[in-house]
């Protein structure tokens, strides 16, 4: 078989890539100097799942091949290895290459370049911002391999980077950002395209451009300011839930203000959200308004007033708001035609997983309590639509009536239960009022047979 030594210069930055096939691979490692590069390790990937290089950590498992090079920069794998599709090459100083796999024959001679280096400036306009996550992600053209570097910045707003494998980044600032009646999720609030170069020292700043500033304060509709709100401007008309949509945002100080910094000109949605702790709960508020941000305007001044009344939750006493509607079989339901009973009323949406585990448990109630006509179960889905409510509904096989009246943010019944969570469940007792609230599997079971046992 003809022997073809190839002298590879991997300049990621470029997308330079070389391909080789053989049952066998051996060679030498190099830096660009001509000397050997010695005790560097050499990765063969299969590429049948997705490789991370994370922060100079490889992270592939004991089960992918790997070969050391010796003092003379040599390596060879022992055994058939003709699965492996690309070579992936780091030393002990972080210098990393990548060779792919196809069709030359070996020995191979690899050079590695000299890695980037560099920081990353914050600012929130013209100040530099402390404690911001950042994240640099390679734009490598080999689809399976992945090179990712986490941080936040320091005091003065920086992030120092260490050896960097050469090439094209996307760098992201983001944010952990609670969602309405669930969890929370990164948001990014930074993007930027940058270029680092092999043997080259970089600078790279985000923010401090002359974009429009908008700052103002959130209270209550009482004048009370509410501290520890996140303030999040986004695109009118935008998708809220693309992960990859820029999200500028802030969080409220102790005095309700706020300053989001710059926001480029156009029309936007200025959500509010907080973690409020009530009744053990992790209540959310909720606020929606809108806003212009002209191009002309240095700095936008954008007061939010809001009320707090709605995201109290019901209490035990309290008259039940009425429901009346049609279930998602074509039969009508009223609320008050239930008198004499409990209802147990549980708010849910296919989108939430908390919800999905625990909805089979609304089926097993009544017959858990002996069938009784005493207890009646109604579901109230807040799925985007009514099509989507009717999937799951029969996908999950519901045996309990369920209304559609609306999605999260129009859903009347929601609103009027003041329900800012799911799963959420509300018990009515016999009289028409809010027997309890937040009751789940066993503990609702124990709270309705007590109740059942003590009316008779």
């Amino acid at each position: 078989m003809r022997r073809l030594t190839i002298f590879l210069t991997l300049l990621l930055a470029a997308g330079a890539i070389f391909c080789v096939h053989a049952e066998s691979l051996s060679g030498t490692v190099t830096y660009a100097d001509g000397s050997p590069a010695g005790g560097a390790v050499v990765y063969a990937l299969d590429g049948r799942k997705l490789f991370t290089v994370n922060n100079n950590i490889v992270m592939v498992g004991e089960s992918v091949p790997r070969a050391l090079t010796d003092r003379d920069g040599r390596f060879a794998f022992d055994g058939d290895i003709a699965g492996a599709i690309c070579l992936l090459v780091q030393d002990m100083q972080d210098v990393v290459a990548v060779v792919e796999l196809d069709g030359v024959n070996q020995p191979l001679v690899i050079t590695m370049e000299s890695p980037a280096r560099g920081e990353v400036r914050v600012y929130r306009g013209s100040s530099p911002s402390p404690k911001e996550n950042l994240t640099l992600v390679r734009n490598t053209p080999v689809s399976y391999l992945r090179f990712v570097y986490t941080g936040k910045s320091n005091a003065d707003g920086v992030l120092r980077l260490p050896a960097l494998s050469p090439g094209d980044y996307t760098v992201t600032t983001w944010e952990e950002v609670p969602q309405v009646g669930c969890c929370f999720r990164s948001v990014v609030t930074r993007s930027k395209q940058v270029s680092l170069p092999s043997n080259t020292i970089t600078t790279v700043e985000l923010g401090g451009t002359d974009l429009p500033q908008v700052s103002g304060t959130v209270a209550s509709t009482e004048g009370e300011p509410l501290h520890g709100v996140w303030v999040r401007l986004l695109p009118k008309g935008g998708d809220s839930l693309d992960p990859n949509a820029i999200v500028h945002s802030a969080v409220t100080e102790r005095d309700g203000s706020y300053s989001v910094y710059d926001v480029p000109p156009g029309n936007y949605e200025v959500r509010c959200f907080r973690r409020l702790a009530l009744n053990d709960g992790g209540r959310t508020l909720e606020s929606i308004s809108e806003l212009t941000v002209a191009s002309a305007n240095d700095e936008v001044k954008f007061d939010v007033a809001i009320d707090l009344a709605p995201f109290m939750p019901l209490e035990p006493g309290q008259p039940a708001p009425d429901i009346t509607g049609t279930t998602l079989d074509g039969r009508p339901f009223a609320l008050a035609n239930q008198k004499g009973k409990y209802v147990v009323i549980h708010f849910y949406a296919g989108w939430c997983k908390p919800c999905v585990d625990t909805i089979d448990s609304f089926d097993r109630l009544t017959p858990e309590l002996g069938n009784t006509s005493e207890v009646v179960v109604l579901g109230i889905s807040l799925d985007e639509s009514e099509a989507e409510a009717r999937d799951f509904a029969q996908q999950k096989g519901l045996a309990h009536p369920v209304i559609y009246a609306g999605s999260w943010s129009v859903n009347p019944i929601r609103k009027g239960y003041r329900v800012v969570n799911v799963p959420t469940t509300v018990i009515v007792g016999p009289d028409g009022m809010v027997s309890q609230i937040d009751l789940h599997g066993n503990v609702l079971l124990d709270y309705l047979r007590k109740r059942l046992a003590s009316a008779f």
